[in-house]
């Protein structure tokens, strides 16, 4: 029997792409792989949500819906699981550059950190942040 997988979380940033049915898809088998996703959330704007959370539900993740700031809430989602002691693992879904401080000190933390991004543009300083940086294709 393999070792136990480590305890995951899951965070998307819905702005990454216009494919959120597809990017999803294709995320919780690699995932899985990697780790066991205990929490999986995609942060989503409230014009985003009727489109959106019927998607989300069908892959198993919560949808987080906003009014405001996409950014604050993508702050707040990250500062949650970066602390909760149960997660060894935050898997994030994002191209958003201001997450880099918190990237990085989850990693401080002991946090494996999994960035997964879909822009050839994504930031050099949130892939250095990253222990593992993956690319989602459509």
């Amino acid at each position: 029997m393999k070792g136990k997988k480590p305890a995951m979380a899951l965070l998307v940033d819905s702005s990454i792409s216009s494919g959120l049915l597809e990017t999803l898809s294709k995320l919780r088998p690699i995932l899985d792989e990697m780790g066991d996703i205990k929490i999986g959330k995609v942060v989503v704007r409230q014009q985003e949500a009727v489109e959106f959370s019927k998607i989300i539900a069908q892959e198993g993740f919560i949808p987080v819906i906003i009014h405001d700031d996409l950014d604050i809430h993508l702050v707040l989602e990250t500062m949650e699981l970066i602390y909760n002691e149960k997660i060894e693992t935050l898997a994030i879904a994002t191209e958003n550059v201001n997450l880099l401080l918190l990237l990085s000190r989850a990693r401080e933390l002991g946090k494996e950190v999994i960035l997964l991004y879909t822009s050839d543009k994504v930031n050099r300083g949130l892939q250095n942040a990253a222990d593992i940086v993956l690319p989602i294709t459509h």
